[in-house]
């Protein structure tokens, strides 16, 4: 489960409750977000309905609330390095950082 995250310019960070080390996924998991990075998938933003005041990030059908940072697709991010930080037990940080 997500418990917590950051968006900033050049990084961002992920906090998740995970009951082992994400290490041996973690390259996995930054070689999917490169494939999406080298594409252009369209991503759109707008103000939810259900929820006043709360701005909605959408792209190929997967939703969550929009952390501020935009770009209008998936190939304007580029490059990314993933780090992995132990929080505390049984919590794992991903830090994502614009290469």
């Amino acid at each position: 489960d997500l418990i917590g995250s950051n968006v900033s310019e050049r990084k961002a960070r992920l906090d998740y409750e995970y009951p082992e080390p994400v290490t041996s996924v973690l390259v996995e998991v930054g070689e999917e977000a490169d494939k999406v990075f080298t594409q252009s998938f369209e991503i759109k933003t707008f103000w939810d309905e259900e929820n006043p005041g709360m701005r909605i990030w959408e792209c190929r059908g997967w939703r969550i609330p929009c952390g501020g940072t935009h770009v209008k697709n998936t190939k304007e991010v580029g490059k990314t390095r993933l780090k992995r930080k132990n929080i505390g037990a049984g919590k794992e940080r991903i830090e994502i950082t614009l290469v």
